[in-house]
Formats: C-alpha cells, sequence, structure tokens
C-alpha cells in the first residue's frame, strides 16, 4: 500500500522554530508517509534537510510583491496544486494563525483533511477575536507544550478544542558531539572560549539588539564568536564593532555542535529558547522574547541573564 502525503505548510516566523519544528515532524512521520514541507520562511531551502523530505518554497505575504487579497488566492492555489500532483490527505499549518488561503483550500478540496499546529502563549490582540471562527474550520488542531505552560493565560490557553502533546523539538540527545569532536567539525580553536550570537529570520529582528550583544563580549579575552549569518543590515552596513573574531558558520542544525559553546545570545523567537533551555544552557534572553516563561525557566534553577 502506498504511504499517504501529508503536506507541512509553515508560516515565515521571527526565528525558525515553525520550520524546524515541522521538520522534526517530517522526521517522524516518514516511517508511515510522504511528508512535504512548505514554508513562506526563507530557511526552507536549509532546514528540512535534516528530515531528509522535499520541500517547497512560496514567497510569502511580507515580500510585498501583490495585493493581500492576491496573495491569499495565490497561496490557496499553489497548495491545491501540490495537492492534485501528490495526492496528499492531509494539510497541516504551523503558524501563528492560519491564513485565509490556508483555510480556502477547503473551498476547492474539500475532501483534505487541516491540521493547525497552534502555539500557546497567545498575547492579547485583535487576532484573538477570530479564534474560535478559525478553529472551528480545522479539522483537528494540536498544541505543542511549552516550558512555561503553566504561565500562558494569553486566548487560547483555556479553550477545549485542541489536543496538548509533549514539546517537539530537532534536539537529540544522542546526537550531540563532545567539545573536541563539535570544535574539529566547525574549525574552531579547541582551547579557546566560544560564543553563539543566533540571529531569527524574520522582520522582528532588532540590529540594535545585536550590536548590542556583540559590544557586550569584546572584552572577553580570546573569545572566538560564532554567527549563522553576516552582521549587515539590509543596506549592507555592518553591525559588528571592531575587535571581535567573528566565525560565520552556515550549518544545521547546530544541536548536536551545542557543546562547544560557553553561552548563548538569543535573538530568536520562544520556540528555540525554550529548546536550548531544556538543553540546559545558559542563555542572555533580550526583552522582545516572551516574559511569561522567564519565572518558571528561573523556578527550574537554570541560567538567566535579562538584557533590556
Amino acid at each position: 500500500m502506498d504511504k499517504p502525503t501529508i503536506i507541512l505548510a509553515t508560516s515565515n516566523g521571527i526565528g525558525m522554530g515553525h520550520l524546524t519544528r515541522a521538520s522534526a515532524i517530517a522526521s517522524e512521520l516518514k516511517e508511515f508517509s510522504n511528508p512535504i514541507i512548505v514554508s513562506m520562511a526563507a530557511g526552507v531551502v536549509e532546514v528540512p534537510k535534516i528530515a531528509g523530505v522535499r520541500f517547497e518554497y512560496i514567497p510569502g505575504r511580507d515580500r510585498n510583491w501583490m495585493g493581500r487579497f492576491q496573495w491569499d488566492s495565490y497561496l490557496r492555489d499553489r497548495l491545491v496544486a501540490l495537492i492534485d500532483e501528490t495526492d496528499a490527505k492531509i494539510v497541516s499549518f504551523d503558524g501563528v494563525v492560519p491564513y485565509p488561503g490556508i483555510i480556502a483550500i477547503k473551498s476547492k478540496r474539500p475532501e483534505v483533511k487541516l491540521v493547525w499546529v497552534r502555539r500557546g502563549f497567545w498575547q492579547k490582540t485583535p487576532q484573538k477575536y477570530l479564534l474560535a471562527l478559525q478553529s472551528r474550520m480545522m479539522d483537528l488542531i494540536i498544541t505543542p507544550g511549552d516550558f512555561g505552560q503553566s504561565y500562558d493565560n494569553g486566548p487560547t490557553s483555556k479553550r477545549k478544542d485542541s489536543v496538548l502533546v509533549k514539546p517537539i523539538s530537532i534536539f537529540d540527545s544522542k546526537s550531540i558531539l563532545s567539545r573536541e569532536l563539535a570544535r574539529a567539525e566547525l574549525g574552531l580553536d579547541k582551547n579557546r572560549p566560544a560564543c553563539l550570537v543566533q540571529l531569527g529570520i524574520g522582520e522582528a529582528d532588532l540590529n540594535s539588539k545585536l550590536t548590542a550583544a556583540l559590544s557586550g563580549l569584546i572584552g572577553w579575552k580570546d573569545l572566538q564568536v560564532v554567527l549563522t549569518k553576516e552582521p549587515i543590515d539590509s543596506n549592507g552596513k555592518n553591525l559588528a564593532p571592531v575587535g571581535l573574531d567573528i566565525k560565520i558558520i552556515r550549518y544545521f542544525p547546530l544541536q548536536k555542535h551545542l557543546m562547544l559553546l560557553m553561552l548563548r545570545f538569543v535573538l530568536q523567537g520562544i520556540t528555540v529558547c525554550t529548546k536550548n533551555l531544556l538543553q540546559g544552557f545558559q542563555l542572555c534572553l533580550f526583552q522582545m522574547l516572551e516574559g511569561l516563561i522567564i519565572n518558571q525557566i528561573e523556578q527550574n534553577g537554570l541560567s538567566i541573564m535579562k538584557w533590556h
């Protein structure tokens, strides 16, 4: 019997949480299905490689290449074409709010099941007023667990329309390399300290936060600063201060190399933050991250610095 095809669609968020979670799910689904990852995040050309599955890139609405209503029609038609090509039975969407183009799939292919991977910790924004309607349009809602779950008081926290599962992560403790092997593989000096400053990939990246983080590291003797992309803004201006030894590493996932690091500065979304805390790393959290998880982190005895 042929394996059914499942399309895992993701939005373009602050970091790569939606995309990495879809990749983790795809890794587990491969045994009994053919998962295909479709994303509006540019990282889709790299991230799904960890799952070894097919992927497709759909330029997001934030590209401003077309009007909002036109883009939703474009998104719907792209996904319907992929459904017809692969005979997909399920479309899963991982994102804060399902786009109208996702929901509109039902108008063209009513037999296809829609699944919403709906994170908690919603803010009390006007989006909450559409929550009930959007939820009713889904065949299934899955809520990935969070490190600070008990501190979630947002609009989704009291709803009974989803299936709560354990946190979903690509992290596998069995794949972690020793400090010596990790540094050798990434070309870092084995005797000098190393720090990772990790940027997000969405519109919420704050250049001033990056410059502040890098400036604060200048006095650390012999430090190797690891970045995952060039520290430049949209105009090509270098955001890194003079005097730092910076190494750009284009490697994903970095989880198996994390033992080489002494500290991580996180400029990512809450998914990446939570994942690293669960691995026991010292982190420097910026104010842009959701403050709801901080008390829970400290109660569990993990190291945290609050950078304002």
